[in-house]
């Protein structure tokens, strides 16, 4: 859409030198934020989910002002710009829930761990009460 704003309208030069650094911007965290949200799934890890969805926050934010704020925002523009705003809005509901259920495994597993090791000991402990009291 860039190159058919400067070939039929009058671009301004220092603004298209800024939207096209905040394209390949976009298009830098687009391909992070995708790798990123990869790896989380893949992996199960907070850290790259969370991640993800910082780089989710900053696409969001340049998505915005590729909608609002560009220099020409003709009408495909902003069709173009709602279907990816509603696309990274569902990508962070998703994003968000599985970053509770990793959190929440992780978090739950710690717990199963404490209480497996209580259990160990209580046992263990009690064993030893039986075994002192068969011996006498």
């Amino acid at each position: 859409m860039i190159i058919y704003k400067t070939h039929v309208l009058s671009y301004p030069v220092g603004r298209l030198a800024l939207d096209m650094c905040l394209l390949f911007l976009m298009a830098g965290f687009e391909v992070l934020r995708v790798y990123w949200g990869v790896r989380g799934n893949l992996q199960e890890s907070e850290g790259y989910t969370g991640s993800n969805l910082i780089a989710t926050g900053a696409t969001v934010l340049l998505a915005l002002y590729f909608v609002i704020w560009q220099s020409y925002v003709l009408r495909a523009d902003v069709i173009i710009g709602a279907i990816l705003l509603c696309l990274y809005g569902l990508t962070g509901i998703v994003g968000l829930g599985t970053l509770a259920r990793f959190t929440r495994f992780a978090f739950t597993g710690w717990m199963d761990t404490q209480s497996s090791d209580t259990r160990v000991d209580e046992m263990g402990s009690s064993d030893m009460r039986t075994s002192g009291a068969a011996m006498t």
